[in-house]
């Protein structure tokens, strides 16, 4: 059931690069996209190198630090019997091209205090990825079928639309009551309405399942039993395998 490791990439490596380097790689307005969560003065420089990536891939992350351990979707991870190499996943997004992914978030106050450009308005955003590669760890899942080719671009569109015109909000009481294993979608507890509220790994999931036809036998099984799909879900799903990323590091 684990997503397993590309053999035939590199490992991870990182290289330094100046902006203007980075520049002539990406439009202008993606390096400034891009910027607004790097802070050369802080330390915050690692870039991935967007050849590693792939639209349609899958990215999990999960926080550096002590903090990452008090992370509610961890310990639901864990409670629902997730080893620690996947439970410490803690958040999946879909990559979407030009160092940009779409995922589903919260909006919490303290992102918005530690980066202004942070929406306040929680569920489904379009944002940089070096959001999250200098300050947690990274793992890219790509989906291992001749399908995925033909299809990645239609999940990314999913993603899109649903960024564009559905506005789902991320679901704030489903976390909290998974993490403290109340039963999924419970009514008298939870109030989800899945049509208007959905949390990230299955966000990333309904895409690949509708928009793709990819996954779709594992979402809807999971959907139908009420089983929440969990990024450690996606972590140990067999259909992924784990693929390396190189990083910039921009210059100071």
């Amino acid at each position: 059931m684990d997503a397993r490791v590309d053999s035939e990439v590199e490992e991870a490596v990182s290289k330094t690069i100046s902006r203007a380097a980075l520049e002539k790689e990406l439009r202008s307005s993606v390096v400034k996209s891009l910027s607004r969560y790097i802070d050369v003065g802080k330390g915050t420089t690692s870039v991935p190198i967007h050849e590693s990536l792939r639209v349609g891939d899958v990215i999990l992350t999960r926080e550096r630090g002590r903090r990452g351990g008090k992370n509610p979707v961890r310990i639901a991870q864990s409670l629902a019997g997730y080893e620690d190499g996947f439970a410490t996943w803690t958040h999946a997004a879909l990559y979407v091209g030009d160092l940009h992914i779409i995922e589903s978030i919260g909006g919490f106050l303290r992102e918005l205090r530690k980066a202004p450009h942070t929406p306040w308005r929680s569920g489904v955003h379009l944002r940089p990825l070096t959001k999250y590669s200098s300050t947690h760890d990274l793992r890219v899942l790509r989906y291992e079928s001749p399908d995925f080719d033909t299809e990645r671009r239609r999940i990314a569109a999913y993603a899109f639309l649903e960024y564009s015109i559905g506005k789902r909000k991320y679901d704030h009481a489903r976390v909290r009551n998974l993490a403290k294993s109340v039963a999924w979608r419970e009514p008298d507890k939870a109030g989800t309405k899945h049509s208007t509220k959905v949390i990230c790994s299955e966000f990333v999931a309904e895409a690949f399942a509708i928009g793709g036809g990819l996954l779709a036998e594992m979402y809807n099984d999971l959907l139908e039993k009420g089983v929440p799909i969990y990024p450690a879900t996606l972590a140990k799903c067999d259909r992924f395998r784990e693929v390396p990323v190189s990083y910039y590091t921009l210059e100071r």
